[in-house]
């Protein structure tokens, strides 16, 4: 996903890449407190859960990369990536990475401004993840049908233009505007594919949209 600083992508990266490790390591502990506030110790089993999602939608592993990374920015009509993806996974990863990382919405007045930007760069990193769950099922649906649905996309586009927001937002808090421009383009691009399908979807409504 589309990363908006180093330390917590590089922390979290760790987590679910040694997730053999004990989860109640002390030094995984301590690290957890003193980056994130985690008291409760439910952070690091969510980076568990959301840093090995690539694992679990995957029908086969890609070298040096992960499947959602892919997925979203693969273009609409393409299907190279798309053909690798678990149909049958989507919907029950989608639903417990919402559930389970929703620890990243921290009490703000519980945590010092570094922490709570950390957590809310990790929740945009989740964020991208539900919406390229959400825009892959509406992919296959519309490589099994031929069509796409106005909802959906009216949704997806709702959906990425709140996170397209944020990311800038925390962007220049982090980091100096350079790069900014080209980061949001992909964001851009994404957007302007589903207006172009609200623009030419049946009225038909379907319950593609977890």
């Amino acid at each position: 996903m589309l990363a908006v600083s180093l330390l917590p992508m590089a922390y979290g990266a760790a987590v679910a890449w040694n997730a053999q490790q004990d989860s109640a390591d002390k030094h995984r502990v301590a690290a957890a407190l003193q980056l994130l506030g985690d008291r409760a110790g439910t952070i690091v089993p969510a980076l568990q859960t959301m840093g090995n999602i690539y694992q679990r939608i995957t029908k086969e592993p890609l070298p040096n990369a992960s499947l959602d990374f892919k997925l979203m920015r693969e273009p609409w009509h393409e299907r190279e990536f798309l053909n690798l993806a678990k149909v049958e996974s989507l919907e029950h990863e989608h639903k417990h990475l919402a559930a389970i990382c929703s620890c990243f919405e921290h009490p703000a007045d519980t945590l010092n401004p570094q922490q709570a930007l950390a957590l809310r760069e990790l929740a945009i990193t989740r964020d991208q993840i539900l919406y390229t769950l959400t825009r892959t099922t509406a992919r296959l649906d519309f490589f099994a049908t031929g069509k796409t649905n106005r909802a959906t996309s009216d949704q997806q586009i709702q959906l990425l233009e709140a996170i397209k927001v944020q990311y800038g937002n925390l962007w220049l808090q982090r980091n100096k505007p350079s790069r900014l421009e080209d980061i949001l383009a992909i964001f851009d691009h994404r957007l302007s594919e589903h207006r172009e399908n609200s623009a030419t979807a049946s009225k038909k409504v379907s319950g593609t949209f977890f």
